[in-house]
């Protein structure tokens, strides 16, 4: 018993130390063809027009974030409480641009530009002026602490944070206008964040990402404010 007993505990202090890393978007759906990036460039075979050098007042604005229904709440907020002349804000689904199935075919940057010529036709319909698109990414990892012998408890593997989570993450978007195409000024932010959670409470982990997507979102809010009071 104590030679088992032995092993158990060499093989859980081996695993200290050991870390994991994933690379995701910066929403978990922006991933493979389906990437802002992707987008970006569908729209550069847009424009019909130079870009702008100042925004009409006021002005109706649609948000979509790449590869969700809706985009998050944190940024739909920030430019609501903002002193910006929007007269209505309109958020747009982007889940739909996965490229998949049939509609891949070979030609990726077509079905990317219909895509795109879509995005911005739904924006038109809906009376928007401008379209803020926007995306990102975010590299995750974990590592173990010494505390992880607890986990050979139960009340340990629940309680004590014995794993580390860390990530770093990057939030970009950019202007459109509605009727051209036309990026008019692209903006970024920069976010990292840690915390320790338990083995056996994959809740707690999610939280802590959960919060820092929603702070690398507000960021990225913040410079999309500042970035737009200029153009006015």
């Amino acid at each position: 018993m104590q030679i088992k007993a032995l092993v158990l505990v060499g093989l859980v202090l081996v695993s200290f130390g050991l870390a994991g890393c994933e690379t995701t978007g910066l929403s978990l759906r922006e991933q493979g063809e389906n990437n802002y990036s992707n987008l970006i460039y569908g729209l550069s075979n847009q424009a019909a027009s130079p870009r702008l050098t100042r925004l009409k007042e006021p002005f109706r604005l649609a948000v979509v974030q790449v590869g969700e229904q809706s985009p998050h709440p944190a940024m739909l907020r920030a430019i609501r409480e903002s002193d910006l002349p929007i007269t209505d804000l309109i958020p747009l689904p982007a889940a739909g641009l996965q490229v998949s199935g049939a509609d891949k075919r070979s030609d990726i940057e077509a079905y990317v530009q219909k895509k795109v010529a879509s995005m911005l036709s739904l924006a038109r319909s809906q009376g928007a002026d401008y379209v803020f698109l926007f995306g990102g990414s975010a590299d995750i990892g974990q590592k173990n602490n010494a505390l992880q012998i607890l986990d050979l408890t139960i009340i340990g593997g629940f309680l004590i944070d014995s794993n580390t989570v860390f990530a770093d993450g990057k939030a970009v978007g950019a202007l459109v206008d509605a009727d051209s195409g036309s990026v008019i000024f692209f903006v970024s932010a920069d976010q990292s964040a840690s915390g320790g959670y338990p083995s056996f409470n994959y809740g707690a982990r999610d939280e802590i990402l959960g919060k820092f997507r929603q702070d690398l979102v507000q960021a990225l809010g913040g410079e999309f404010i500042r970035r737009t009071g200029l153009y006015l």
